[in-house]
C-alpha cells in the first residue's frame, strides 16, 4: 500500500518591500493573458466632491488566478454578510436629461 505524502501549510512572509495600502478606487483592466487591478485613493478637499484618484498599486494575475479570487472574495463576503448584514452599494444618481434645445 502507497502512502500519501502529507501536505506542509503553506508559510506566509512578507517582503522587504511590502506596503499596506488604502484603497477606495479600483480599476480592472482585461487582456486574453492577464488581469491588471490598480488600486488608488479618491483624493478630497475639505467637503468638496473628489477631484482626483491617485493610483497606488497595480496587481497583474492569470485569468485563472483572478477566478479563485473571485471565489474567495465571494466566500468571505456572505460570511461577513451572513454576520454583520448586508453591505449595501450607494446608488448612482441618474443622470439628468439634457435641456431640450430651441430651434
Amino acid at each position: 500500500m502507497t502512502e500519501t505524502p502529507q501536505v506542509q501549510p503553506l508559510k506566509y512572509t512578507r517582503s522587504e518591500g511590502f506596503r499596506k495600502i488604502y484603497a477606495n478606487s479600483a480599476l480592472l483592466d482585461v487582456t486574453p493573458w492577464d488581469f491588471v487591478f490598480t488600486f488608488g485613493e479618491m483624493q478630497r478637499s475639505d467637503n468638496a466632491p473628489p477631484s482626483h484618484i491617485e493610483n497606488q498599486v497595480a496587481i497583474t494575475m492569470s485569468p485563472q488566478h483572478a477566478k479563485a479570487l473571485l471565489n474567495v472574495m465571494k466566500t468571505k463576503i456572505d460570511e461577513y454578510e451572513k454576520h454583520m448584514g448586508e453591505i449595501k452599494l450607494p446608488q448612482p444618481e441618474s443622470p439628468k436629461p439634457a435641456p431640450l434645445s430651441k430651434s
